[in-house]
């Protein structure tokens, strides 16, 4: 019972549709509440990007590296409870992803942070 309450609100927490019946009291309903933690999840993830992929960070600027971190998010959601080895498909989505293709040395660069680390 706990570990599919657990499955369904780590799925809510990631995907956009809530599907759990949880209890909501006040102000706010459950999807409402959801969003909070999407948004913590998101961030926190953002920011682990951006501390393993500083160099990026600095070449491409805060607003292209969020929109890199929040597609690279939506494809590849966190998998396991640690944070240590996510953003390792990182140089696989920027080989995918449109808005990159005219700078291609960013795949280099990030090969480069991921094996310094």
């Amino acid at each position: 019972m706990l570990k599919t309450i657990q499955t369904t609100f780590s799925n809510d927490v990631i995907n956009d549709q809530v599907q759990g019946d949880y209890f909501s009291q006040g102000n706010f309903s459950a999807a409402e509440l959801i969003q909070i933690y999407r948004n913590h999840y998101i961030l926190s993830l953002i920011g682990t990007l951006k501390s393993s992929y500083s160099c990026i960070l600095r070449l491409v600027g805060e607003g292209f590296f969020t929109l890199l971190a929040k597609n690279y998010i939506s494809e590849h959601p966190l998998s396991a409870g640690y944070l240590q080895n996510y953003g390792h498909f990182f140089a696989q989505f920027l080989k995918g992803f449109k808005p990159c293709k005219p700078y291609p040395y960013l795949i280099d660069i990030v090969y480069f942070e991921r094996y310094y680390e």
